[in-house]
């Protein structure tokens, strides 16, 4: 993505002549370092990596929707609404509390992006190559969208900007700016008071599965760690601290038959004559084969 937004900056903006050596120049700093991790890189593997890179990592996410990850249109939209629900808000009530300014705006936008204007261009090509490829893309995946988030930051603070400096000699002025205020001041303590959520909840590990996993990682001996879906922070401790294997029941066996010594984790609880409840967290129930 970064790439792309580079190649339609370039592509699209006019450029005064002689601007051959600043982009040499940003060629090579590109290549070299690039070349020379690539070689080192096909001393370990050879083609391995670099086919997975391609075929698995851009062919497959872009033409299929891999592990079921799939959306509509407005799927991005709603990875805003869900993670960033203040700032969405905020930036929803500055357009409409600026809408008498609407006509002046879309048309300075209109005669920027007629000129090809570096700024107007590049927020294009950024939001083309954040926001507009990765809704094509087949695989739907949240983390897609954050290359996007700095554009969204920027494009929240134009519009509350808007609000505050160029709807002075409208009527309201006073009221409108108090509310664009209320919107970022609650959009503060929204976004602040999810980071405190997850911190203390999702990564808290003396409440989280993967701090029960780590604190059973003594007693694992080639045992396997059995899931009812895919979480890849608790696939990252398991195979990389515990050493074992990390499966995602599916279909009717839902990870075949039990192990002496297998954990089952599952976001609801069951009653499995062949498991043993030894611990739940954040919602979740921990099994273990005897």
């Amino acid at each position: 993505m970064p790439l792309l937004v580079v190649v339609l900056v370039e592509s699209l903006v006019r450029h005064s002549q002689g601007r051959w050596l600043p982009r040499a120049t940003a060629a090579m700093l590109f290549v070299a370092p690039v070349a020379a991790w690539s070689a080192a890189r096909w001393q370990v593997d050879g083609w391995l990596f670099f086919n997975r890179i391609v075929f698995q990592d851009f062919v497959a996410l872009a033409s299929t929707a891999v592990e079921e990850r799939t959306g509509g249109p407005l799927y991005y939209l709603g990875i805003l609404q869900r993670y960033q629900p203040g700032w969405l808000l905020a930036a929803i009530g500055a357009a409409l509390l600026a809408r008498q300014s609407w006509g002046r705006t879309a048309h300075w936008i209109g005669v920027m992006l007629q000129q090809r204007q570096p700024l107007a261009v590049l927020f294009a090509a950024w939001a083309t190559a954040t926001l507009g490829l990765p809704t094509l893309v087949q695989t739907k995946l949240f983390w897609y969208l954050n290359p996007f988030y700095p554009l969204f930051a920027v494009v929240v603070g134009l519009l509350v900007a808007n609000v505050l400096f160029n709807c002075h000699r409208s009527r309201g002025h006073l009221r409108r700016v108090m509310l664009a205020g209320a919107l970022v001041l609650a959009a503060v303590i929204s976004a602040e008071s999810q980071s405190l959520w997850r911190l203390h909840v999702v990564t808290n590990l003396r409440t989280s599965v993967q701090g029960v996993l780590l604190s059973k990682r003594a007693d694992f001996h080639g045992t396997r760690v059995c899931r009812d879906r895919l979480h890849r922070g608790e696939a990252f401790v398991v195979q990389a601290m515990l050493h074992t294997s990390f499966h995602v029941m599916t279909g009717a066996n839902k990870g075949g038959q039990p192990r002496p010594g297998d954990l089952y984790v599952f976001s609801r609880e069951i009653v499995d004559e062949r498991l043993r409840p030894v611990g739940h967290a954040d919602g979740h129930f921990i099994y273990e084969a005897p």
